[in-house]
């Protein structure tokens, strides 16, 4: 079923999938994972001269590799570590698409580390990935009419990933903006959660959109975790 997914691993993937979400991400999950590099060789090489190794993107690629998601949606790139994980397993999938969503306008030297578009998604030659759709602007913008478009394909998102503005107006904004398109089912994850004053959106998600439940908690930057209501 998976090829690359040999010994101790396969039995570990195996063991995943069959706990609920909030054991899978929880505990000593991280710990009984191999090494980056029996998991995907080269984006661990890509990860490890970006210095970006230690960013938990081992529990990211096996979550999408379990999901099986159609569409992946997130926001916030940069240097495409999150990026490159996404579309790995994806390929390994081998179905699947990620719709990327950054700004680079507002950027400028010390902040951000001074990003520019030229350097969104250079930890893997991620622009002529045929899984990968970059869109760049504001969320606020693009967020919208993107649902709008999967919507009237009567398509719908596996997975959505917050990992960009993170002030609360803007990880409100989100939550709401792809909370109908996501299916039923179907995550939404937000990083670096409640770091940046950001707990009054999660609150106002959570008392309007009925139809999402909370499956994990993290502490600081790590991931809060939602799951629609469904199949």
């Amino acid at each position: 079923m998976i090829a690359s997914l040999k010994g101790k691993l396969w039995l570990t993937y195996c063991a995943w999938c069959r706990q609920p979400l909030e054991e899978k991400l929880r505990g000593d999950f991280s710990a009984q994972l191999p090494p980056w590099r029996d998991l995907h060789p080269e984006v661990a090489d890509f990860l490890a001269r970006t210095g970006q190794s230690n960013i938990p993107m081992r529990e990211l690629y096996v979550l999408v590799r379990g999901l099986k998601p159609e569409i992946v949606v997130e926001t916030g790139v940069a240097r495409g570590g999150s990026t490159a994980t996404i579309l790995a397993a994806l390929d390994k999938n081998q179905n699947g698409e990620l719709h990327s969503i950054d700004a680079t306008k507002f950027r400028s030297p010390g902040e951000n580390d001074g990003y520019t578009t030229e350097m969104i998604g250079t930890i893997m030659p991620l622009r002529e990935h045929p899984r990968w759709h970059f869109h760049e602007g504001f969320s606020q913008d693009i967020l919208p009419r993107l649902a709008r478009d999967f919507a009237q394909r009567k398509q719908s998102v596996g997975l959505f990933i917050h990992d960009s503005d993170h002030s609360a107006a803007c990880v409100q904004f989100e939550l709401f903006a792809i909370s109908p398109v996501v299916s039923p089912g179907g995550f939404v994850a937000a990083h670096d959660a409640f770091c940046f004053g950001n707990r009054p959106a999660f609150r106002a998600f959570e008392k309007q959109q009925k139809d999402f439940q909370i499956y994990f908690e993290g502490k600081g930057n790590e991931y809060r975790i939602y799951r629609k209501k469904g199949c």
